[in-house]
């Protein structure tokens, strides 16, 4: 089982990474802002982060500013762009879908990014 946070400010967006992530058996813990993800992130390091684009407090780049550079990171975005894409720049171990979510995809990203960070599913 791997701890994975998950930020973003749709309530639907979180209840449907928590039903699907929970149904694969992984502890899921949730904020819809950089201020609930910051107390997440003083809990202890995840095993992977999953992180909207934007959100309230700066978004996908200051949630994941405050997680070590070696946590896997999926960026959820409506439209990616290389923009985007350049804001997570040192981070080794990173993924971006795009919205909406499909299950089959978000379930790849996990299951290719959790073995990188030595998490047991």
């Amino acid at each position: 089982m791997a701890r994975i946070y998950c930020c973003d400010d749709d309530a639907a967006v979180l209840q449907f990474l928590r039903d699907v992530l929970e149904d694969g058996g992984h502890s899921v813990s949730a904020a819809n802002d950089v201020a609930g993800f910051r107390v997440l992130a003083m809990g202890g390091k995840p095993d992977l982060a999953i992180l909207d684009i934007e959100f309230p407090g700066g978004g996908g780049p200051a949630a994941a500013a405050l997680l070590p550079p070696e946590v896997p990171v999926i960026v959820l975005s409506g439209l990616k762009t290389v923009e985007q894409m350049g804001l997570f720049r040192g981070r080794p171990s990173i993924r971006f879908l795009e919205k909406p979510l499909d299950i089959g995809l978000l379930e790849c990203a996990v299951a290719a990014l959790l073995p990188a960070a030595g998490a047991k599913s």
